[in-house]
């Protein structure tokens, strides 16, 4: 919990503030969060965060990391943290350092993300060449449909997620 709130606080603050501004949500609200609730508050808050997938990836990897008192840290392994859980939720396939790819592999970020996380050049070409066959076989494709159009708003009320049944429970 704790790193998760460095990593909102210290990473994501401000993003998160602009698009709760942008869609004209509460965090409070939007999170279920209740400050009379304290231990359901964190409960949801923590569930809030884990659904985003560049903070969850962060989070696993940096809670590893840290049980790891004797190594000290360095911006290096703080930057390559930063690119990978950027990486790993949107890539098919991630190539990092061999210490950030350890980690990845004990917090299993790239199963959960549907990732390829590879330790070496090695199998890279076999992997894209199978990734290229899934590919053309497939028969899903993008289309301007799937998109908010330009000069389009998107923007919910809470009487809205709730219609939706997205709201979280009690607000």
């Amino acid at each position: 919990m704790r790193i998760q709130a460095r990593e909102i606080i210290h990473e994501h603050l401000k993003l998160l503030n602009d698009l709760c501004a942008e869609y004209r949500l509460v965090l409070l609200q939007a999170t279920g969060v209740d400050p009379e609730r304290p231990k359901a508050s964190r409960n949801r808050m923590t569930a809030f965060v884990d659904r985003v997938p560049s903070v969850r990836v962060a989070v696993d990897v940096k809670a590893h990391r840290f049980r790891n008192a004797a190594k000290e840290w360095d911006l290096n392994t703080v930057h390559d943290i930063d690119a990978v859980s950027l990486a790993v939720p949107y890539c098919h396939v991630v190539v990092p350092d061999r210490e950030i790819a350890d980690l990845l592999g004990r917090s299993k970020a790239g199963p959960r993300n549907g990732t390829h996380v590879l330790r070496g050049l090695r199998g890279l070409p076999d992997l894209l060449a199978d990734l290229a066959r899934t590919a053309a076989g497939s028969p899903r494709r993008v289309s301007d449909e799937d998109w908010v159009r330009k000069g389009e708003e998107f923007c919910m009320t809470m009487e809205d997620l709730q219609r939706h049944g997205t709201a979280p429970a009690g607000s």
